[in-house]
């Protein structure tokens, strides 16, 4: 019967040991930070003049959809952090609706850290130019890397905003193909373009 009595107490020590040691978050190398990622356009055109108020379009272009092929935010160490990939969902960006206010991608989960560049690429799927006419771009884009001159601090305690911007140049269908000429993107603080 002591045996029992002996074992039964030691069965409930051990089990409330893990409560009176408690963890230490500080030491985790699993913590996390989110990162929410906007994709946006500037009108680089030089072919259109200046924008009147209102405007709806981007260098001649009524919609110009992307999806990311992939995403890689680098560290101001050097350390590189692909948070879009092959096997990621596609979502569908308007660069021309997305003009003035850059459009939510996705938030990611990353490493805390310092970080002032991204490199990636796009697949343009259409086009719609001045005509109304919508044409399938079947275009590929590698942008960067590109480095902010704006470093990003994220850590733990919440959310940070970057902008990736494509400068949109110019764009046609022409045969019911289309045609694209992206600029080299931009990077920076959510907000700030």
């Amino acid at each position: 019967m002591a045996k029992k009595v002996i074992l039964l107490g030691l069965a409930v020590l051990l089990a409330m040991a893990p409560i009176g040691c408690g963890s230490d978050d500080d030491n985790n190398d699993d913590d996390e930070a989110v990162v929410d990622v906007y994709a946006g356009s500037s009108d680089a055109s030089t072919d259109f003049g200046p924008k009147e108020a209102g405007a709806t379009d981007v260098a001649g272009l009524q919609a110009l959809n992307i999806t990311f092929d992939e995403l890689v935010l680098r560290q101001t160490d050097g350390t590189n952090v692909t948070v879009i990939d092959a096997d990621s969902t596609d979502r569908v960006v308007d660069l021309v609706a997305a003009l003035d206010s850059p459009t939510y991608l996705a938030s990611f989960n990353v490493p805390p850290g310092d970080y002032n560049g991204i490199q990636g690429s796009i697949d343009i799927i259409d086009m719609t130019d001045a005509e109304g006419e919508t044409c399938p771009v079947s275009e590929d884009i590698t942008f960067g890397p590109i480095i902010s001159p704006q470093t990003i601090t994220v850590d733990d305690s919440g959310s940070i905003g970057v902008d990736v911007i494509f400068p949109v140049i110019s764009g046609d269908c022409e045969n019911g193909v289309g045609t694209v000429n992206i600029g080299e993107a931009e990077v920076g603080p959510h907000g700030v373009f």
